[in-house]
């Protein structure tokens, strides 16, 4: 009895700790049955139980793989369409208020340097060549001022590139999607896959039925996996051109100054880097993405 008792405290205690997988099984498995029941008839269910508890397990693996697809067409509804769609980069509350609170330091760091240039002049110190440095650093200061400017103008250019395709997608991605993947048809037996299942000696057809369920279940987490990364991408992308705007500049600062400082001009590549990456990544993904939908 008390072995008992403790065998049961641990099958409790299981359930506890995977109650989530377990609320998914279970919903699972009462969808399931009622098909399942019209499918399999309770004398067929006795002479031939494991072919019909494997047709049942099947039917769960779908109803399943049925949910992760629902999840998948909400993420491309409601996550991925509206970020292609997103074009209000330079225009951002955060964008506004960090780019205009760095240009500002930027510019009062202008005028130090002017003060030291002048003060170096006066007292004759020649080291640096400043009727050469002088022309680059006033451009770099006209840049700095027109940074947000410059960099919508490169955003602009990569969103028509990207809304070249994102139209097309949004036309077709949701409803093509449900049917390329055959959405509508998971849970469901055919009566011609009934009537073998039900004859003697094809419970086969059962095992193949399950073993294609698992196949199916597992596509459809490979290809949730995929839509949350691109989606988790495209967010990144956004969050790192709004950084990228409001640190720019600081970036047209270095280069101006680069024969001043020579380190500066690595931080400048670095900008230009990463700024060029995220612009380019966009439509890349995109293209391919549209590639392969309009090629199913």
């Amino acid at each position: 009895m008390r072995k008992l008792v403790e065998f049961a405290r641990k099958v409790f205690g299981w359930l506890h700790k995977h109650r989530s997988s377990v609320g998914v099984a279970v919903v699972a498995t009462l969808l399931t049955l009622p098909r399942w029941a019209h499918a399999i008839s309770l004398d067929r269910f006795v002479l031939n139980p494991f072919d019909s508890t494997a047709l049942l397990l099947a039917g769960i693996i779908n109803n399943i793989a049925a949910v992760i697809g629902k999840l998948m067409l909400l993420i491309i509804e409601m996550i991925i369409v509206p970020i292609l769609g997103y074009n209000g980069f330079s225009s951002a509350d955060i964008v506004d208020l960090g780019w205009s609170l760095v240009r500002d330091v930027v510019n009062m760091g202008v005028v130090v340097i002017l003060i030291v240039i002048a003060m170096q002049t006066i007292v004759g110190y020649h080291k640096a060549n400043w009727t050469q440095q002088l022309p680059k650093l006033f451009i770099g200061v006209i840049l700095v001022n027109f940074s947000r400017t410059i960099c919508g103008l490169f955003i602009d250019v990569s969103q028509v590139v990207m809304f070249t395709f994102v139209n097309a997608i949004i036309d077709i991605a949701a409803g093509n999607f449900a049917q390329m993947l055959g959405l509508s048809q998971f849970g469901e037996f055919s009566n011609e896959f009934i009537d073998k299942v039900n004859e003697a000696g094809t419970g086969i057809e059962a095992y193949a039925y399950l073993g294609s369920a698992y196949l199916q279940l597992a596509l459809y987490l490979a290809i949730f996996a995929v839509l949350l990364l691109l989606a988790l991408m495209y967010i990144w992308r956004i969050v790192m051109l709004w950084v990228l705007i409001i640190m720019s500049p600081i970036a047209f600062f270095l280069s101006g100054v680069g024969d001043m400082f020579k380190a500066s001009a690595g931080y400048y590549g670095e900008w230009w880097k990463k700024f060029s990456g995220a612009l380019i990544m966009g439509p890349l993904l995109l293209v391919a993405c549209a590639c392969g939908i309009v090629g199913q």
